[in-house]
């Protein structure tokens, strides 16, 4: 079996790992620390509400807190929540990358683009899709992912 170091193992792409040889051979995971990996807690016991990784954040699915709400006050929740989460890592919505949009319904892209638009303001438009899904927790309307650029820490 071919030994290949820790360290040519993390900055190798997933198929080089395993076009190396067998998983068992490389080790354990990473650590957090290891890996430079910050975490932001969520409000539940499933996930972080967003992930730091070099010069960049991922956020989970963020939903509105107030199921309660109509389609364009969880957007706009979601929204604040976001720029929240963004802020932990000294980002902002004008470093967007990529933005995934989850409803349950095509009917709300309309009301959905004029708060996106009121929203991002003067940012650059990030790449989008705005997806139609079967299934949301119970009340929520929307939910939305982002990727950003951030300073490196």
């Amino acid at each position: 079996m071919k030994k290949i170091s820790r360290r040519i193992m993390l900055a190798a792409t997933p198929a080089a790992v395993v076009a190396a040889g067998s998983g068992a051979a490389l080790g354990g995971p990473a650590t957090d620390k290891t890996m430079g990996i910050t975490r932001l807690p969520s409000t539940n016991n499933f996930n972080s509400l967003a992930v730091r990784h070099g010069n960049v954040v991922y956020t989970g699915g963020v939903q509105a807190t107030d199921f309660k709400l109509d389609f364009v006050g969880q957007a706009r929740q979601a929204f604040a929540r976001i720029v929240g989460a963004l802020a932990s890592f000294g980002s902002s919505k004008d470093n967007l990358l990529s933005v995934t949009i989850r409803t349950k319904s095509i009917a709300n892209k309309p009301a959905f683009n004029k708060v996106w638009l009121e929203w991002l303001g003067n940012s650059g438009l990030p790449a989008r899709v705005y997806a139609v899904v079967a299934d949301l927790d119970e009340g929520s309307q929307i939910e939305i992912q982002v990727t950003a650029a951030c300073p490196t820490a």
